[in-house]
C-alpha cells in the first residue's frame, strides 16, 4: 500500500492523503480505481489511466501522459498536470465530483 499527501489544487490549499492498493483509493466517500491502457504511438509506449468507480456507469475521466514524463487531464473545463497519476485522479475528483 501507497500513501500519498497532496494539494487538492482545488483552491482551499487543503491537503488530503489517500491511500493506494491494487490500483484502488478511497476519496470524499468514494471508491477510485485507475485501469492502466498502454499503447505504441511513434515507436514509444505511453500508459494512459482510465479512472471508474462504483458509483458511476461509465468512466469518471482518463488520466493521459504529457510526453514529458508526467500526466494531464481535463474533466468539465478543469485541467490539472502531475507526476503521479493516482494524485492527478484524487485533484480531479477533487475539483469536479
Amino acid at each position: 500500500m501507497e500513501h500519498y499527501t497532496f494539494n487538492k489544487e482545488d483552491w482551499t490549499g487543503d491537503e488530503a492523503t489517500i491511500c493506494v492498493k491494487d490500483n484502488c483509493f478511497k476519496f470524499n466517500g468514494y471508491i477510485f480505481e485507475l485501469e492502466a491502457r498502454t499503447y505504441e504511438f511513434d515507436g514509444q509506449s505511453i500508459t494512459d489511466f482510465v479512472v471508474h468507480s462504483d458509483d458511476w456507469p461509465a468512466p469518471v475521466f482518463t488520466v493521459k501522459s504529457d510526453w514529458e514524463g508526467g500526466y494531464y487531464c481535463e474533466n468539465n473545463g478543469i485541467e490539472r498536470q502531475g507526476k503521479n497519476p493516482f494524485i492527478l485522479a484524487a485533484q480531479m475528483a477533487a475539483n469536479t465530483i
